[in-house]
């Protein structure tokens, strides 16, 4: 038995592959294919920022090196649930409670996952 070793077998796999042609077809087609190109939407959907799960919409930087045992306390100043329409921004040092789906409000820059928080104290970690 032949042993080429890594590099070797490297360099002549290198040497020998091509890319594949590219094929035009219908998007219903394309199931277990690689896009030959990038592909961009139309529009854009969802046509806000949304939460992608429950939690509390914060300022990244003031809450960045919060642990279980050194909290950041923020004050909760609203809540916002998917299809709502209020107006809530986010001011430092203060939170919103957001569900899922909900539009993130005006200033926040992140959501901390509810599990990662203690509502009860008002204290946030990551």
């Amino acid at each position: 038995m032949l042993s080429l070793g890594l590099e070797k077998a490297l360099s002549l796999t290198l040497e020998h592959i091509k890319p594949l042609a590219v094929e035009h077809i219908e998007l219903a087609e394309s199931t277990d294919r690689v896009a030959a190109s990038d592909l961009y939407a139309l529009v854009d959907a969802p046509s806000m920022d949304s939460s992608l799960k429950d939690g509390y919409a914060v300022l990244s930087h003031e809450v960045a090196d919060a642990t279980p045992e050194i909290p950041v306390r923020l004050k909760l100043i609203g809540h916002l649930a998917a299809g709502g329409d209020k107006d809530i921004e986010l001011k430092p040092g203060t939170t919103v409670r957001v569900l899922t789906g909900a539009r993130i409000p005006a200033g926040a820059d992140a959501v901390v996952s509810e599990e990662f928080t203690n509502r009860m104290a008002m204290t946030y970690w990551s």
